[in-house]
């Protein structure tokens, strides 16, 4: 009976598996450009070995290492980076969703919650736009986080939160609220002593190989200047603007919070520690006072989903015996269900199933004309180094070109360095960058591809081809090629 227990369950795995791959699959023509500059990574590092955009040239832009790794590991099997983005997200989201389905058996004696819950994760609209990238995973170690802290799996809830770290620096802040959580003192230094130890050999070998602890990104993102459109703190309300329904979808657990006003919702130690990993990460990130990138609110998406359905599943637990009130919470439960559903099928509708542009972005083009510049720039076989000013993943992954900027090139290291004045932030960067060894100016370049508002070309040099931009983001640009 056991053996055809786990047969039916690693066949309705596979079927799940399955499903899952031919959603997400639909997207596939659509990843932004971000996640092309960790494909980049990928194809390189599968190719030449090499932790950077191009054979034999380190760099250190890649936020999410472990993504890289995973993305790699998975791209040995699909020989296609692009498949690997897609099969990740799978795994990922097949692996998450059974753990919810067990974490919701455990506390509210049924796996409904757990089903609204992996859903609403699924057919997230702003999750979706992040495949390719570190979301889906950082999803998967959330829900891992919360499955150790249910069943109590201290020492490997340490191990999951070093992941965590290796995959987002912010990993960080979430051991240092879960160990607050954590019963006893032995346990705490016994659980700092594992996550330690899981993260010192990749931050040893990063900082000495790669000649700095962290990715230069953290220096990048940090230092660059709030859009126009906002920052992190107002930024979803620009992704309302532009793209309402997805951003509601995205945000529609929000009103299952009202759950935990009355004081008996809010004893339970589960709900502080997801409300805890949402409130520090978006105070960290509000603080920081970064663009609105859209990646950056999948934590705190994937907190009020949680907390959402564990709301409804701690009230519909708290009505036991009384028909009623949880006849009325499994119809709230049964229409929070089909919500996510019914908005990404109109979506994909709307573009009758052929996914352009992913329904949450910031992109001035799709990954299809972006695919068209870079194969145009291949065909021509460009072997002076070209400037990119702006987006550079998609057309780095398509050119083979050297097309050179702050995250494909590390020159711009060096005047960065040699700018910080004396104090801490400059000692920080000197213990940092202790081992870099790569400090050279910027490469000369030939050409230059800039991104221009109007079709009239302003700057100095030899226009060679322009290209027209377009997407819901920005519906009016022009990309140029030109030389000095």
């Amino acid at each position: 009976m056991k053996i055809r227990n786990r047969l039916r369950c690693c066949g309705c795995c596979l079927l799940y598996a399955i499903v899952l791959y031919l959603y997400l699959h639909l997207f596939v023509n659509a990843l932004i450009d971000d996640a092309f500059i960790l494909l980049c990574y990928v194809k390189n590092l599968h190719g030449s070995v090499t932790w950077g955009f191009f054979p034999g040239c380190i760099t250190n832009t890649a936020t999410c290492p472990l993504n890289v790794l995973v993305l790699t590991a998975v791209d040995v099997f699909t020989r296609l980076p692009l498949d690997a983005a897609i099969w990740t997200a799978v795994i990922s989201l097949t692996a998450q969703s059974m753990m919810l389905l067990r974490i919701s058996g455990r506390l509210f004696g049924t796996e409904w919650f757990g089903h609204l819950a992996a859903l609403a994760l699924i057919f997230n609209p702003l999750l979706v736009s992040t495949i390719g990238m570190e979301g889906v995973l950082v999803v998967a170690l959330i829900v891992a986080t919360l499955y150790c802290y249910v069943f109590h799996k201290w020492y490997w809830a340490a191990v999951v939160l070093a992941l965590q770290m290796l995959t987002r620096p912010e990993g960080a802040l979430y051991f240092l609220v879960f160990v607050a959580f954590v019963p006893t003192n032995r346990l705490r230094v016994r659980c700092a002593a594992i996550f330690a130890a899981c993260i010192a050999p990749w931050y040893l070998f990063s900082w000495i190989y790669f000649g700095s602890l962290f990715p230069d990104t953290l220096i990048l993102k940090v230092a660059q200047h709030a859009w126009p459109e906002g920052h992190f703190l107002t930024g979803l309300l620009c992704y309302l603007r532009l793209y309402p329904t997805a951003t509601v979808l995205s945000l529609a657990f929000l009103p299952l919070l009202a759950l935990y006003f009355p004081a008996r919702m809010r004893k339970h130690r589960v709900v502080s520690l997801l409300a805890s990993f949402g409130v520090i990460h978006f105070a960290a990130y509000s603080l920081l006072h970064v663009p609105p990138y859209h990646w950056y609110y999948v934590p705190l998406v994937t907190t009020i989903i949680l907390l959402g359905s564990c709301g409804l599943g701690f009230a519909y637990r708290g009505y036991r015996g009384r028909v009623w009130p949880r006849r009325l919470l499994l119809a709230v439960t049964a229409a929070y269900l089909a919500i996510p559903c019914l908005g990404m099928l109109d979506l994909l509708a709307r573009d009758r199933f052929v996914v352009k542009e992913v329904p949450i972005h910031s992109n001035s083009a799709s990954h299809e004309r972006y695919r068209e510049i870079g194969l145009w720039l291949k065909e021509r076989r460009i072997k002076d180094n070209i400037f990119v000013e702006d987006e550079i993943g998609t057309i780095a992954y398509y050119s083979d070109c050297r097309v050179l900027n702050v995250f494909s090139d590390r020159s711009w290291l060096k005047p960065y360095l040699l700018s910080v004045p004396p104090g801490l932030k400059a000692t920080l960067l000197k213990i940092d960058y202790l081992f870099l060894r790569d400090k050279r100016g910027w490469p000369p370049c030939s050409y230059f591809l800039t991104k221009h508002d109007t079709d009239v070309f302003d700057g100095k040099g030899t226009v060679c081809k322009k290209w027209k931009l377009s997407s819901r983001w920005k519906p009016h640009s022009v990309l140029v090629l030109s030389t000095k």
